[in-house]
């Protein structure tokens, strides 16, 4: 009996044993009156087999943009360590002594306990992280750094992990210019409290920094898919070519010298020429294209049309557009390669359908202007369809899992968009009607162009939170610091079979432009980073990969079967020796005749 209640102690233990738990604390803020003051929470970690569900509990209650971003650097986390976590469910606590504001500010700390646990590597707790968490595992900018700084101090705390490129606090209204109105060293203060601060970048400094250790190797210079290379290449090919058709048309039409049209489109024609010699192809096109819309305009002012030619004009443009769009809502996607070509394909149609629609109503100038711009959207609609050719890994992106993807990127961009206006006076008007259009566009059931708005949305407000409050230099770090994450990103999507064309297209531009227009560079630079892992909002499609097993929960399936079999064998031992014996008797032939008579009587 004592060996069978034994047993069903250790059967009880061994899933206790096995489950994964952890702590580490978070810096905050929270409001007093009209100010903000510094805050450190508790947050906690249990993670046990399961089905990838997350659970999240707060005291006191916070608000949604916490949950949000909790799942999120679960994501980010599991991603960073290549881990099936749909084999696990995600139990996360946060507790704090007064409501906290600001949930996406816990993004890297949240991951950081998610990876530990998952490699069940201890953390130092003498440590304290704050920032965003981002694709490639970028670490983002924060507010109320100084005021965390404070509390984190007062809280014990030795090290504390800060952005890169946020050493300087500096007034909020500032933005990205020469600028060099530093008011406070984080460092410095830092030291005064008895703290050490130090910037980081990536998810696997901040391992590094609580652990010793790194999650991954840095990576090798990745390689650019050569198919995307030849495809856009042919691209800018393609509208490089108009320009100079174009340029022919107007110069047989033009009487007079060369007026301010000409010598923007031959500048941006110059500098697409020049890109495409240097084998950046995208950039290329994109110089070609803003060419071509000039040329078209002064190719309509010089024709003379009438109102009726004008009206025939449009309606012809719109047909077109009509039709090419049913072609492309029959065009088949099955990889991430596809998705990316029909968001880019779709969003061109509606913004040529938008300005052919508003030329119709429009002043005669202001007409030939929208028809302009609404004929060269169509006509790089038709370029980017040549990328639709299936190549890569297979995603399931049927209209309920890109229904599920829309929502959970429109809630990211959402909660982005909501942290930033708390932290930045200036106009996010485009940002806000970005994030409209994909409200709008799920409610149509565009599940594709709901993403690809979201996903802009998210990276302009991740835009607007890195550059203010820096000035040119700091600007400079971040987007060095942005490069080298996209290209590690690029790298492990590339060893997945996944080259995102949307994602290296908007970093080629980036380089491109931040030599001259460091503010933009660093828009285009989110932009590849929110497009730059599209896949891990999706399932593979028909793999014939095994799911992943983590050992302990191996071991504890086997230890159960084998506990199971001792309970069972000790149970019929136990019976089998409580159970009483029979005498043996000898038949006595007389005495059952005797009993077989008497019952003949009865």
């Amino acid at each position: 009996m004592k060996r069978l209640i034994f047993v069903l102690i250790v059967l009880l233990i061994v899933p206790a044993v096995f489950a994964q738990s952890g702590h580490l604390k978070l810096l905050a803020v929270k409001e007093e009156g009209d100010t903000q003051k510094g805050s450190v929470a508790d947050l906690f970690l249990e993670i046990k087999p399961g089905t990838g569900r997350v659970f999240i509990d707060t005291y006191p209650t916070a608000r949604v943009d916490t949950q949000i971003s909790t799942r999120f650097a679960k994501e980010i986390a599991c991603n960073t360590l290549n881990v099936d976590c749909d084999n696990y469910d995600f139990f996360y606590q946060i507790t704090a002594d007064s409501a906290i504001i600001g949930g996406p500010s816990g993004g890297a700390g949240i991951a950081t306990l998610t990876t530990s646990l998952l490699k069940n590597i201890p953390l130092d707790e003498s440590i304290a992280v704050t920032g965003t968490i981002n694709p490639g595992g970028l670490v983002g900018p924060v507010g109320g750094l100084k005021e965390k700084i404070e509390a984190g101090a007062d809280a014990g705390i030795k090290k504390i992990l800060i952005p890169l490129g946020r050493r300087y606090a500096a007034d909020l209204s500032l933005n990205i210019s020469n600028n060099t109105n530093r008011s406070i060293d984080l460092f410095e203060f830092g030291k005064e409290k008895g703290v050490e601060v130090k910037e980081v970048s990536t998810l696997n400094d901040v391992f590094h920094e609580y652990t010793g250790e790194y999650l991954e190797e840095e990576r090798v210079e990745f390689e650019i898919d050569k198919a995307y290379t030849a495809t856009m290449k042919d691209l800018a090919v393609d509208l490089c070519n108009r320009t100079m058709r174009l340029n022919g048309i107007y110069e047989r039409l033009a009487e007079e010298p060369i007026n301010n049209t000409d010598s923007l489109a031959s500048d941006l024609y110059q500098k697409g020429k020049a890109a495409f010699d240097s084998g950046t192809y995208y950039s290329s096109a994109s110089f070609c294209f803003g060419s071509n819309i000039r040329l078209t305009y002064a190719i309509l002012q010089k024709q003379n049309f009438t109102e009726a030619e004008i009206n025939e004009k449009i309606s012809q443009l719109v047909d077109g557009i009509d039709e090419f769009d049913k072609r492309l809502e029959n065009k088949e996607q099955k990889t991430i390669t596809d998705l990316e070509a029909y968001m880019v394909v779709k969003e061109r149609l509606i913004e040529a359908g938008n300005y052919a629609k508003e030329a119709e109503k429009a002043e005669p100038d202001q007409q030939l202007s929208n028809i302009a711009y609404s004929t060269e959207r169509l006509y790089s609609a038709f370029s980017w369809f040549k990328f639709f050719d299936h190549r890569g890994k297979e995603f399931r992106l049927e209209p309920g899992t890109m229904m599920e993807s829309c929502k959970q990127k429109l809630a990211e961009a959402e909660e982005r968009y909501q942290y930033t206006i708390s932290s930045y006076e200036g106009d996010m008007g485009a940002t806000r009607e970005g994030l409209d259009l994909a409200y709008k566009d799920m409610g149509n059931g565009n599940f594709g162009l709901c993403l690809f708005e979201a996903s802009k949305a998210k990276a302009e407000a991740d835009a607007i939170l890195s550059s203010v409050g820096i000035d040119a230099e700091q600007a400079k770090i971040i987007i060095e610091q942005r490069k080298k994450v996209i290209e590690s990103l690029f790298s492990k999507e590339a060893s997945k079979n996944i080259f995102p064309i949307l994602g290296y297209s908007y970093y080629e531009y980036a380089n491109a432009l931040k030599e001259e227009d460091i503010g933009s560079a660093l828009l285009y630079s989110e932009y590849a980073l929110e497009l730059g892992n599209l896949d891990i909002y999706f399932e593979e499609k028909n793999t014939l990969s095994l799911p992943y097993i983590d050992v302990r929960w191996l071991i504890v399936f086997a230890g159960g079967i084998a506990i199971g079999w001792i309970i069972a064998f000790s149970t019929i031992k136990y019976r089998l020796n409580k159970q009483p014996r029979k005498e043996k008797r000898s038949i006595n032939p007389s005495r059952t005749r005797k009993r077989v008579l008497l019952g003949k009587k009865r």
